[in-house]
């Protein structure tokens, strides 16, 4: 077996231990090129210490006999190929349990009535790991997001317990208040936000006033329906902040009374 494979082998493990443990997957969002391959090539060494561990206990009580008996024609030899290759078997599965644990600590961030479908021992498993998912994503916008990100990922994180609504103004003027339904990340390659608007307009070149006219269909007493969804870039918000619930309140009243504006407004 060629030696560079084996060199291959410790940074996939830590590949894939980085990318399914939610700490370091959102974490390494926040990273570039080099730096992602070294740290995966640190954690794939780090395991070799566990897997190595292993395989001499394997050995010493000669189990499984038929896999020992043929592992030196099948590697022709090569040392340590059944260290590397096991080591890349257990960074995965150390990523799972590590997310189901922190899911089980933060369980609390998900309710039942959120897992709809699900019965049987998939229902806690589903629920710790959306748990996790959400904490360390929360944790590594918190600590490395810019404020646009912040304020977005805090209005989704509301959106679905309080109502909570974001004012957007983009680079050309237009207006949004919308309930942020997919939370940002910290990922150059998705800069996007997605949104479930509730009413638009647009912003006074001149006098900077906001004037909101068009009101979309299933928005009714505060209430969004799911009937539109839209995708904005973040690099195309110029100001974005959390509205006060009275105030769209009042301007939801003032909409539902008069003649519909032009959603192109």
């Amino acid at each position: 077996m060629p030696s560079n494979f084996l060199l291959l082998l410790p940074i996939l493990g830590g590949y894939l231990f980085n990318t399914t443990s939610h700490f370091f997957h959102f974490r390494a969002q926040a990273l570039r090129g080099h730096r992602l391959v070294f740290e995966a090539a640190v954690v794939g060494i780090l395991f070799l210490i566990p897997a190595r561990i292993l395989i001499l206990i394997l050995v010493a009580i000669g189990w499984p006999e038929w896999l020992l008996a043929r592992w030196p024609q099948f590697t022709n030899d090569t040392a340590l190929v059944g260290t590397s290759s096991l080591a890349v078997i257990l960074a995965p599965l150390a990523a799972i349990l590590w997310n189901l644990g922190a899911g089980f600590r933060h369980r609390e961030r998900i309710g039942t009535e959120k897992l709809a479908g699900f019965s049987g021992l998939s229902r806690p498993l589903r629920r710790w790991w959306k748990a996790s998912r959400d904490y360390y994503l929360d944790r590594a916008i918190r600590r490395s997001g810019d404020g646009l990100q912040q304020i977005l990922h805090d209005v989704a994180v509301r959106s679905s317990t309080d109502g909570t609504v974001v004012g957007i103004t983009l680079k050309s003027g237009k207006i949004y208040a919308a309930y942020v339904t997919r939370s940002p990340n910290l990922s150059p390659d998705d800069e996007y936000v997605m949104l479930a608007p509730l009413m638009s307009g647009y912003r006074d070149a001149g006098t900077q006033e906001v004037r909101y006219r068009y009101l979309y269909p299933g928005f009714e007493d505060g209430v969004a329906g799911a009937t539109m969804t839209m995708v904005v870039p973040t690099s195309e918000i110029q100001i974005a902040h959390v509205l006060d619930r009275a105030s769209w309140n009042t301007v939801l009243e003032r909409l539902k009374t008069e003649e519909p504006g032009d959603e192109s407004a």
